[in-house]
């Protein structure tokens, strides 16, 4: 099996967002959260603000990396 050579960190993203991003996509997801299984029924068991703690948790670290 061949290695790879060179830096293995080169091919690291971190997403880095203006502060104000990481103050207003978390309190719409909560306001949306709140909004959205009353207006549409199947909603109710979707999680928002739960996949944008996710999403830029991933993004700001880059833990999966490719082969």
């Amino acid at each position: 099996m061949p290695t790879m050579g060179g830096n293995p960190r080169r091919n690291m993203e971190i997403r880095r967002y203006p502060v104000l991003v990481y103050a207003l996509v978390p309190l719409a997801a909560l306001v949306l959260q709140a909004w959205l299984p009353r207006a549409l029924r199947g909603y109710a068991w979707f999680d928002l603000p739960l996949v944008v703690t996710v999403y830029f948790a991933l993004g700001r670290r880059s833990p999966i990396q490719e082969p």
